[in-house]
């Protein structure tokens, strides 16, 4: 059985009914039954300042501190594990940066990898991206 961490673009997905993936989101929750699937506070802020963005949300903008809530009632799910770095992160993470071009949103990503790897989860995400990191276990939904 297989254990997840979830990538923000999902995580957001699954909270905003509108969002062009929600549907597949909300799909993939459905089909995991007991198994659990993580978040990291990165992932978390990340959700929370989308949910406060005009240009991502539209009329339907939240405060940071309801985003935050709202992120609150997701974590109230049993199946939710937080997952923290620890050694083995900070190990991983400067082969997840080794790129010859200036690459800042590797950066994020790289961590986001490095986590997931040094947890021994699965990331899901819709970013095809991830696929760059090698030995990473993936889930691309969509």
């Amino acid at each position: 059985m297989n254990s997840y961490f979830v990538d923000a673009n999902v995580a957001l997905a699954s909270i905003v009914k509108r969002h062009t993936h929600h549907h597949l989101s909300r799909t993939w929750y459905r089909g995991l039954g007991d198994q659990d699937f993580g978040f990291c506070l990165l992932v978390q802020l990340t959700v929370v300042r989308l949910l406060a963005t005009k240009r991502v949300m539209g009329d339907t903008v939240m405060p940071v501190s309801v985003g935050w809530n709202v992120l609150g009632e997701l974590a109230e799910d049993a199946r939710v594990v937080f997952v923290g770095e620890d050694a083995e992160t900070e190990r991983q993470l400067p082969a997840m940066w080794r790129y010859s071009q200036p690459t800042p949103q590797l950066v994020n990503d790289g961590y986001l990898a490095a986590l997931a790897l040094s947890s021994g989860r699965r990331l899901v995400t819709f970013d095809q991206g991830f696929r760059e990191f090698p030995g990473l276990g993936l889930t691309v939904l969509g």
